[in-house]
């Protein structure tokens, strides 16, 4: 009777963790990875730790500490203790999704590059132009991005940044609305059959990423796309204002 009691607390536990994860698992998706940033900043991976650890945590805790001939204060202390410890694990998990999320897509001269919150030092937001000092919490913001060149003042310390890992499109200082080089983007890219005549056997993934945009391929062109992890992307930009209306997992170099 009493393990059967438990298992019967565990489950009731269970189903309260499943909803309540699933409900912040699609405000995270919804609000912070949408559309295809879930994939490309790896939210998905991020949603299911959460679920699990959740899910898994609370449950089996209950399990093992629950107990119906132990006195109300003691069943009462218990529950509170397992609750703490998993909403102390839920809330390290919306965390870790709040600072993985993109908060820019930068165009870097030939690319687009996904940035994370994490991504980028908060002292330096103030480096950037008034429109541009603070992160977005509703998906990420379409950017363009200044590139040192040679002779110019900051030109080698950028140099000796990115040799250090700190990309361009980390340093707000080097931030600019997208507008200003949106003719440049639409210059380097290019038309999806230059994609599809170099690695014809992705054709079929180039052409479910299209669908998904619900837009015609020939009103689409792309460019390579990388995160932090170097992962094999390609943004698929409208050709007429150059937005990044989705992606496909492409080795677009």
């Amino acid at each position: 009777m009493t393990i059967r009691l438990r298992l019967k607390a565990a489950l009731i536990h269970l189903v309260a963790s499943v909803v309540l994860a699933a409900v912040i698992g699609a405000l995270i998706l919804v609000i912070w990875f949408p559309g295809d940033y879930a994939k490309v900043a790896h939210g998905w991976q991020l949603l299911l730790l959460i679920l699990c650890v959740d899910s898994v945590c609370g449950p089996l805790l209950t399990s093992i500490l629950f107990n119906p001939k132990k006195s109300r204060r003691e069943l009462t202390l218990d529950m509170s203790l397992v609750v703490l410890i998993q909403l102390a694990a839920l809330a390290y998990g919306v965390h870790a999704a709040f600072q993985a999320r993109p908060v820019v897509v930068a165009f870097e001269r030939d690319r687009f590059r996904v940035v994370t919150a994490a991504e980028v030092d908060p002292d330096r937001l103030a480096d950037a132009t008034p429109d541009l000092r603070s992160l977005p919490l509703d998906g990420p913001r379409q950017i363009g991005v200044r590139i040192p060149k040679p002779g110019e003042a900051d030109f080698l310390k950028s140099v000796d940044l990115a040799l250090a890992g700190l990309e361009v499109s980390f340093r707000p200082g080097l931030w600019r609305p997208f507008d200003s080089q949106r003719d440049a983007a639409l210059r380097a890219a290019k038309p999806l059959s230059t994609l599809t005549g170099r690695h014809p056997d992705v054709k079929a993934v180039v052409d479910k990423a299209v669908a998904a945009t619900g837009l015609a391929p020939e009103s689409l062109v792309y460019l390579p796309a990388q995160t932090r992890r170097k992962d094999d992307w390609v943004a698929l930009m409208h050709r007429d204002d150059g937005r990044v209306v989705g992606f496909a997992p492409v080795d677009g170099f």
